[in-house]
């Protein structure tokens, strides 16, 4: 609520409908249909980019000049000011950890610049959708930072002439930069993890990514079971969805477990671990005793799990470092994708096979 009462405000003052300040707390609450508090929090953090004045209290928050609906702000204190908008296919209550990790730190990178984050639902969408017009005139972006992003929106974010960047996603062959994690090297040390233990049965599956990536996913798997010299077959090593959605998940594992039980699993993501250590308590099945995980991502919720899981950590300063340098001095003419760096940690939810399985 806050996020939007900000979003609304902004609105607003861009569009001139207040002259010099704003009504008193009474009226704007009835306006956006919010409480005094989350009001008080959106003007909170208006005062602090510079946008409204407090002449003390009890007295009505004025507009700065320099963010009056004529004259747009591309100075702050002799520099240039340039507005970023960061999106998200997730609700920003369900925004994974490490997508907020990245905002923050662009946000400590790039202090004088006017950066947002807003939810908006693009990852399944097949054509551009009128919302995300609507959001551009609202927001007035510089630049878009995309996480996650998909050649629908990269198209439609080049037609309108907009610097965009990619952290993680497909650009479908745009010229796109785009910054994530390669999938090659994580599966590899996921799996090196799993055979140094003497897991030979892995499933990994895979949800809610594209056809093209899903199709990636499954020829480096293939390859690095090959390597490692361990049987592969697709449709149980790697069963995908494209729906992201953990009925979804539930119904593979359920085929997976019926054909047979896997040693040791991989779990793309923190959410899809959730569903995973469900399904297995469903089972009886224990962590690592009867079946190993280890999670590809990392979440600031990783802590509060016993045994402390297996998972990935991702370099973000070099994401808001890189990402910043292309907004500011423009993108490279080499649009191949930059790889955040990753390390492993290792918990308690990896450990030897059950004898005969």
């Amino acid at each position: 609520m806050v996020d939007r009462t900000e979003t609304a405000l902004m609105a607003g003052i861009r569009k001139g409908v207040w002259n010099d300040t704003l009504p008193g707390v009474r009226i704007l609450c009835r306006t956006f249909k919010v409480s005094p508090p989350t009001l008080q929090a959106a003007t909170g953090r208006l005062l602090t980019a510079g946008v409204l004045l407090s002449d003390g209290p009890r007295r009505r928050l004025r507009i700065s000049k320099s963010w009056s609906r004529e004259k747009k702000p591309d100075a702050l204190a002799g520099r240039e000011r340039r507005r970023v908008l960061f999106l998200s296919g997730d609700p920003l209550s369900d925004m994974p950890h490490s997508r907020l990790e990245v905002f923050s730190g662009f946000r400590l990178e790039c202090p004088d610049w006017d950066v947002r984050l807003q939810s908006l639902s693009f990852e399944d969408a097949k054509v551009p959708r009128r919302q995300w017009d609507q959001l551009i005139r609202t927001e007035e972006p510089d630049a878009l930072v995309i996480f996650n992003g998909t050649p629908v929106i990269g198209r439609w974010a080049a037609k309108r002439k907009l610097k965009t960047v990619f952290i993680g996603g497909d650009s479908g062959g745009l010229p796109v930069p785009t910054i994530g994690m390669m999938a090659r090297g994580l599966i590899r040390d996921a799996i090196d993890e799993f055979a140094r233990h003497g897991h030979r049965h892995i499933c990994m599956p895979v949800i809610g990514v594209f056809p093209r990536l899903q199709e990636g996913l499954g020829k480096t798997m293939a390859e690095e079971m090959e390597r490692a010299g361990l049987p592969f077959d697709v449709s149980w090593n790697m069963p995908t969805s494209t729906q992201h959605d953990p009925d979804v998940l539930l119904n593979i594992l359920t085929r997976v477990f019926k054909v047979r039980i896997p040693t040791a699993v991989i779990a793309m993501t923190w959410s899809d671990f959730v569903t995973i250590q469900s399904f297995l308590n469903t089972r009886r099945l224990a962590i690592p005793d009867d079946v190993s995980v280890l999670v590809l991502s990392t979440s600031s919720a990783l802590r509060w799990v016993r045994p402390q899981l297996t998972h990935f950590t991702h370099g973000v300063g070099r994401v808001a470092r890189t990402v910043r340098d292309w907004i500011d001095k423009g993108v490279p003419a080499d649009c191949t994708p930059i790889a955040l760096t990753v390390q492993i940690v290792r918990g308690g939810s990896v450990g030897p096979p059950r004898p005969g399985s």
